[in-house]
């Protein structure tokens, strides 16, 4: 494959921060598949397309990642097998160990396009999340407090965090109905590629939340408890 380096590592840099499941043989890595980057660590998993087509599948070590960021701007051409990943830029050529396409646990893909179940401007709602994110503990007490509670009833949204002991809200001018907690990891990741002149699209599906902002998509795990 060959892309600019613009490209992929600016999408690369959102992804690495997901990876996937830490396992003791293997490095941490990002899936090229599909003609999309995929990142899983079984807690939330982020997708995006590329500009170019390719039907080469690989595992990009965490490593290699590093050497992409630090390459000039202009083409590489990046190449992979289940053993090794060969990154190239003029006169640059390196080498990494990688591990099978088979051992990385692709995000579960939609089937079909479930019914939106929401959908927001970023631009509305990103500075009231950022301002109560400060209560929204990583490490809880109840798993259900480790995220933002989305409490819209058609005529303003209520954004609320709550770490057991403090409680935080933002209300939001929307006419949206929703009732769904977003799970931390879902947030910082949304924080971290979401662009304020977009729409966010919610859907839910099989138990888990899926966002779409821009190129990217967010799957999650939705908590079955009741936000307090």
């Amino acid at each position: 494959m060959i892309i600019e380096k613009s490209e992929i590592a600016e999408k690369l840099k959102q992804l690495k921060a997901i990876g996937s499941p830490k396992m003791a043989d293997k490095p941490s890595g990002v899936l090229l598949k599909d003609n999309s980057l995929k990142a899983n660590n079984l807690r939330i998993a982020l997708t995006v397309p590329l500009s170019v087509h390719t039907d080469e599948a690989f595992v990009i070590p965490i490593n290699a990642i590093a050497l992409i960021e630090s390459l000039p701007n202009g083409e590489i051409e990046i190449k992979g097998n289940d053993k090794t990943v060969t990154v190239s830029c003029g006169k640059i050529k390196s080498k990494f160990p990688t591990f099978p396409v088979a051992d990385f646990t692709e995000p579960k893909e939609l089937t079909e396009k479930p019914t939106l179940a929401f959908q927001l401007s970023w631009g509305d709602i990103a500075d009231g999340i950022e301002k109560i994110m400060y209560v929204c503990p990583a490490d809880p007490a109840k798993p259900v407090l480790s995220g933002i509670y989305f409490d819209g009833n058609g005529k303003h949204l209520n954004l609320v965090a709550c770490d057991g002991v403090r409680i935080a809200i933002s209300v939001v001018s929307t006419t949206q109905k929703v009732n769904v907690v977003v799970p931390r990891d879902a947030i910082k990741t949304l924080l971290a590629v979401g662009d304020t002149s977009k729409d966010i699209k919610f859907y839910t599906e099989d138990k888990r939340i899926i966002a779409e902002v821009g190129e990217y998509t967010i799957y999650a795990l939705l908590n079955s408890d009741s936000f307090p």
